[in-house]
């Protein structure tokens, strides 16, 4: 009888956790489609100025200067590697807590103008698909509406540092 009142009890806590996260989850706001988080993959790969792990790194997670950084820079086009020397080498972080950190208290619109700024070249859909992505590698969570330049939500209030994507 007692192992039977236990067993009730822990199903009734974790369900009670389960729910509760779930709610947070979901609770966060959804500002961009999976499509768009699609096409923003497959654009880091390819776009108007080259792949962006060339010099952010295969992992998104940016350039040190350290040894084992994929791609090497050596292996990069001339251009791209005089475009990292002239930043000392170091590129910032697309994905990960330097990342986060970086943008919390700043908004996807910031974000999105930030990469207007520096890829003005890029098509806006180009641009806010890559932002998906970024934000989706982050732990945002997609939704049903997609992300436009005037969308102005927090990043740390679509990606916590405790739900970054694994």
């Amino acid at each position: 009888m007692r192992f039977a009142s236990l067993l009730l009890i822990l199903a009734v806590v974790f369900a009670g956790v389960s729910n509760t996260r779930a709610r947070q989850a979901t609770d966060r706001p959804a500002v961009y489609t999976p499509e768009q988080a699609e096409s923003g993959r497959l654009a880091l790969k390819t776009n108007s100025f080259g792949v962006c792990t060339d010099c952010h790194t295969t992992a998104l997670t940016g350039r040190n200067g350290d040894d084992g950084e994929l791609p090497s820079v050596s292996s990069l086009r001339q251009d791209y590697q005089e475009t990292i020397k002239n930043y000392g080498g170091k590129i910032p972080a697309l994905v990960g807590e330097k990342f986060l950190m970086r943008w919390a208290n700043r908004t996807t619109k910031d974000l999105s103008r930030e990469f207007q700024e520096r890829f003005g070249d890029l098509q806006e859909e180009t641009r806010l698909n890559l932002i998906a992505y970024i934000l989706k590698a982050n732990g945002a969570l997609p939704g049903t509406q997609p992300l436009t330049a005037a969308t102005a939500v927090q990043i740390r209030n679509l990606a916590p540092m405790d739900a970054q994507a694994k």
